[in-house]
């Protein structure tokens, strides 16, 4: 792929949100008006932003969740990357709940979730995906894995840096005892940051 059309994808799995309690029931709801990213997500932006200028590409920031999921994407057209959100009520959807099917979802399994974000742009073919390394509402860090099989694509997970090199990017992970792997990391990628 060209430098010119390398696409770099920071991915948001989904938007957290802040539970609300239904006080009669006793039942927890979700607060799409809340929806966020965490830091991780936050970092996954920066550094897409920063290797796509290296290579004179562009970025595409994609988010999964409900309609409130659009908030953190405004904040990514606002230093100049795309935006693209995949709707996304989980397991359990019903018409007319989709807090209800969200909620369902974030407690679920990551493989459907990472069919969607795969499907929304895989036709694009990008040279990078960027993905926290744990989301603050999921915590299991098993998305980018799941993202990697679904592209076909090479996968680095738990950086703690990550350089555009040509046709590769150049990662370091920490590892006990105060040690760095550092890793060349062919394309297409799937990077956790």
């Amino acid at each position: 792929v060209a430098p010119a059309c390398r696409l770099t994808v920071p991915c948001w799995p989904c938007a957290a949100v802040r539970p609300g309690v239904n006080r009669a029931p006793g039942a927890a709801r979700g607060r799409p008006q809340a929806a966020t990213a965490g830091r991780a997500e936050w970092a996954a932006l920066e550094i897409a932003l920063r290797v796509a200028g290296a290579w004179g590409g562009r970025v595409l920031a994609l988010a999964a969740g409900p309609p409130a999921a659009e908030t953190v994407l405004r904040e990514a057209l606002a230093v100049g990357a795309g935006a693209l959100r995949v709707e996304w009520a989980g397991h359990g959807h019903q018409a007319g709940r989709p807090g209800d099917g969200y909620l369902a979802e974030l407690a679920g399994d990551e493989q459907p979730l990472a069919r969607a974000l795969a499907g929304a742009v895989r036709q694009q073919r990008p040279a990078l995906v960027l993905c926290g390394d744990r989301s603050g509402d999921r915590g299991t860090g098993a998305l980018p894995a799941f993202l990697a099989h679904e592209l076909g694509a090479a996968q680095a997970l738990g950086l703690v840096s990550l350089a555009a090199d040509g046709s590769q990017v150049l990662a370091e992970r920490r590892l006990p005892a105060g040690r760095r792997e550092r890793l060349c990391v062919p394309l297409p990628a799937v990077c956790s940051v």
